[in-house]
């Protein structure tokens, strides 16, 4: 998997791995997003886009699960850091406007004193690069719209007076779903997107 990840045509590796059953390349894919190695963890981030996105085309759920694996790296609980998990979010979201419509409140939720505020400095800049790279999708997303600030660096100044710990969110299968809140320098098109993909938030 990293061979495809590391081939000096991404596209071509990004379109190889794509070929693949989309849940046997996520477990390879989430161990390549806490790599040292900052080219083999930005594809990763594009790859898991990619992947996630066309999953989502085919069984919803399962892609939901993968969100809820994002975020229970991202809590404490987990035992772990979650490293890479708010980029990787943050470019499912870019890519698939039903999952962005769940999950945006979640990522945003990181940078929030009021919310899941990450304290480590590295995750802040993941949750900031993650919601810039899905902010462009949010005029067209009702749940989303006008929900923003204007500059997405101020969303970790953010305060109000009363803390929540759940938030409302419109699943694309219909109705409406409470999600619990789990405690808890954007890439060049060669660390993170293959050309094409449009530029970062």
């Amino acid at each position: 998997m990293s061979q495809l990840l590391l081939q000096e045509d991404f596209e071509k590796g990004l379109s190889q791995i794509g070929d693949l059953p989309a849940r046997k390349v996520i477990n390879p894919l989430f161990s390549f997003l806490c790599s040292l190695d900052e080219l083999l963890k930005w594809r990763a981030v594009t790859a898991m886009g990619e992947v996630v996105t066309r999953l989502a085309e085919e069984d919803m759920e399962s892609a939901r699960v993968v969100m809820r694996r994002y975020m229970w790296h991202l809590n404490d609980e987990s035992g772990g850091i979650g490293w890479g998990c708010p980029e990787s979010m943050g470019e499912v979201m870019a890519r698939n406007e039903n999952l962005a419509t769940e999950f945006w409140c979640i990522l945003i939720s990181y940078i929030r004193p009021d919310g899941n505020f990450l304290e480590h400095e590295v995750l802040q800049r993941g949750v900031l690069w993650g919601v810039g790279r899905f902010r462009r999708l949010s005029d067209s997303i009702p749940a989303v719209r006008g929900s923003l600030p204007a500059r997405t660096g101020s969303l970790g100044q953010q305060n109000t007076a009363q803390p929540k710990d759940r938030c409302h969110t419109q699943p694309s299968d219909g109705g409406q779903r409470d999600v619990k809140y789990f405690s808890g320098r954007a890439p060049e098109a060669m660390f993170g997107r293959p050309t094409g993909t449009g530029s970062t938030g």
